[in-house]
């Protein structure tokens, strides 16, 4: 896979000519050079051309444009046509696939279901300062340890059962 910074394919195309007849792949990504034909990229031996990122920066102005409507119009009524349904984005996920492993993986059982924390690790150096006395699953949060939070949230799922 070859690059260019130029607007213009030219240096891509004379790589692509030297390259020629070497029985191997050569394969570009365009966003700079976008205003060359695909032809030309074809005549050059190219094999094979990847429009890397148009779809994500086109996804990127629409999103854009719809916000802006929504923030000055304080409505959805007028987008709402003009966006994908939410089953789309469903259907794109594949959310039927998600909700039969939850069915499989999240569904009660007769067989005990077990939490684990990892609670000896002191974290990355930066956390040095209010860790070096204790592991970070002992840090307070909101008057009870990282720790306790946890246990309490296992014993509410049922992962866990009091002694």
């Amino acid at each position: 896979m070859i690059h260019s910074k130029l607007s213009k394919s030219d240096e891509i195309v004379a790589f692509a000519r030297e390259w020629a007849d070497r029985g191997t792949p050569l394969v570009i990504v365009p966003t700079r050079y976008y205003s060359t034909a695909t032809d030309v990229f074809r005549q050059a031996g190219i094999s094979t051309v990847i429009w890397a990122n148009h779809s994500v920066r086109s996804a990127v102005s629409a999103m854009q444009s719809v916000v802006k409507e929504i923030y000055e119009t304080q409505t959805l009524i007028n987008v709402e046509d003009r966006i994908a349904s939410v089953n789309e984005i469903f259907r794109l996920q594949n959310a039927a696939e998600y909700t039969a492993a939850e069915k499989i993986y999240l569904s009660a059982s007769s067989s005990p279901r077990v939490g684990l924390v990892l609670a000896a690790s002191r974290g990355a150096p930066e956390l040095e300062p209010i860790t070096h006395d204790r592991p970070k699953v002992m840090l307070p949060i909101a008057g009870k340890s990282l720790l306790r939070w946890l246990v309490d949230g296992f014993k509410k799922e049922g992962l866990m059962t009091s002694r």
